[in-house]
């Protein structure tokens, strides 16, 4: 096992039944959110009813006060999903629209909100945006739809006239990337223009055209050694857009190059369409490395630092890196701390699923966290672990969790695994410096499904080993106990060692108190 601290709760737990209250976990103890706790899969809006086993496509805000995701309630099918919302100033969670229910864009028909169409997005104070397409028979059906407490806007719809392009329509392929908190949505649709045989994808803030596919006047500018003789962009990789500014002036996406100039699509990641990696080219900087064979994704906390993710080489010994602002922050086979045992791999040397769950920063643009699969060279064994700044590992698979709130990790439930994105969001930071993540986890042998988790967080108190509210001797020799047994919980400065430097940085944080 790895060894370094541990602090998270539960938050929420999909289709778990049963009065499931309180949030701290293993020591030291991660402080529950402000506000009093309901069943963690409880729906505060509606009656009778809980979350259901799916939730996926988990959002924040910018500053990270609000997070929204899609998920069932119980009996529903798995297409029957919702967006729903929570605070990190209460564990409470809203349902704020569902397919089935009236469109609002067409009020009085038989029409209905269907299918929601990728991930939700919501702003600081509140308002989501999310796409849809609908029941029934009639035109349009696909939405770019607002909602401001409860009073929904149309954004854009297909078969609307598209601002600017003479005699354009948006014809499909919808998306919401974001909601600036001024209320301006961010989005994706193909336009359908006369003339031309392809619906080229387009991104758009409000009314204001960022980006269109297969159109010469948007080349991106390429790497000083990039891929020669491309005219444009040939296409966009869907939810892949994200702003790095509330201005609404600067962007970073992926895309794709046209196709018919060189035969082969080159991957893009460009911010403000100026390419910062492309696949068939070293990264940046690198040398030695090889060329980039895909990017996997893309990322941008509020602060306005970019992520990419991607793989170098191919199959079973694919490197997979993250590149943060132009900077390798992690490549596999590298250890992930400085002088650890530990190295970023995959699940298997077999396998060629890349090995990285998340990549994700804080609204304030300090802290990163990286999520992935890490080898032990001396032991082989294979374990997912978090790190933090590329520093501290501060999470790892088989870690504890709180399930009764009691402030001890004695109930028998574990991380089986974190959950990976693969264009859908998993993790992010809280304004309340908290980590969530959504994890698989059982207790003893059995599955408790896919669980959204909150780790640390400003009102954490390190030195309160049990969990007790006060940093007492039953603290002092608890931390003794465990240092002598090598309990990864004595790991205070996370360093994967647990020695000297861990005690004393103990003593300090103890005489500090909380």
């Amino acid at each position: 096992m790895v060894n370094r601290r541990s602090a998270f709760g539960l938050v929420l737990v999909a289709g778990m039944a049963g009065p499931m209250v309180g949030a701290a976990g293993a020591a030291p103890i991660a402080t529950p959110l402000a506000g009093s706790f309901a069943p963690f899969n409880e729906v505060s809006n509606v009656s009778g009813r809980q979350l259901g086993t799916t939730f996926v496509d988990l959002r924040s805000s910018p500053s990270g006060n609000r997070f929204v995701f899609i998920a069932t309630l119980t009996g529903d099918a798995s297409t029957n999903r919702g967006v729903f919302e929570m605070t990190t100033a209460s564990t409470d969670i809203t349902l704020r629209v569902q397919r089935g229910e009236a469109l609002p864009a067409d009020p009085g028909s038989s029409r209905s909100i269907n299918l929601f169409n990728g991930a939700a997005q919501v702003n600081d104070s509140g308002q989501i945006s999310f796409a849809c397409n609908s029941t029934g028979s009639g035109s349009p059906t696909l939405y770019i739809m607002r909602d401001t407490d409860g009073q929904r806007d149309l954004i854009a719809s297909n078969s609307e006239m598209v601002p600017g392009i003479p005699g354009a329509s948006f014809a499909g392929a919808n998306r919401t990337e974001g909601i600036l908190n001024d209320g301006r949505v961010l989005y994706s649709f193909s336009i359908n223009e006369p003339g031309v045989g392809q619906n080229d994808q387009s991104k758009w803030l409000a009314d204001t055209l960022i980006v269109r596919a297969n159109d010469n006047s948007f080349t991106p500018g390429r790497l000083p050694d990039g891929n020669p003789g491309l005219t444009d962009w040939g296409d966009f990789t869907q939810d892949r857009m994200r702003p790095l500014s509330q201005a609404g002036d600067s962007f970073v996406w992926l895309g794709r190059d046209n196709a018919s100039v060189i035969g082969d699509r080159i991957e893009i990641v460009a911010v403000d369409n100026v390419a910062v990696v492309e696949s068939r080219r070293p990264i940046p900087g690198q040398t030695g490395l090889g060329d980039v064979t895909s990017i996997t994704g893309t990322w941008a906390d509020p602060a306005g630092n970019w992520f990419v993710r991607g793989v170098i080489g191919g199959g079973e010994a694919g490197l997979d890196f993250v590149v943060r602002n132009g900077d390798v922050a992690m490549l596999r086979g590298t250890p992930i701390v400085p002088g650890s045992d530990w190295q970023w791999d995959r699940l298997s040397d077999t396998t060629t699923l890349a090995g990285v769950n998340f990549q994700i920063g804080s609204p304030d643009g300090q802290d990163y966290y990286i999520g992935g699969w890490a080898l032990n060279q001396t032991t082989q064994e294979r374990i997912e672990v978090v790190v933090k700044n590329g520093e501290e590992i501060i999470l790892q698979s088989d870690d504890p969790v709180d399930i009764s709130g009691n402030g001890q990790p004695d109930d028998n439930a574990f991380i089986t695994s974190f959950v990976r994105e693969i264009g859908t969001g998993t993790a992010l930071i809280g304004d309340d410096g908290a980590l969530y993540f959504l994890a698989q986890i059982r207790q003893g042998p059995n599955d408790l499904g896919r669980t959204l988790l909150r780790f640390g967080g400003d009102d954490v108190c390190v030195a309160d080993l049990n969990g007790d509210g006060v940093v007492d001797a039953d603290d002092f020799f608890l931390f003794l106990q465990l240092f002598a047994d090598g309990d990864t919980r004595a790991d205070i400065n996370g360093d994967g060692v647990i020695d000297a430097d861990d005690f004393f940085e103990y003593l300090a944080l103890f005489a500090a108190g909380c």
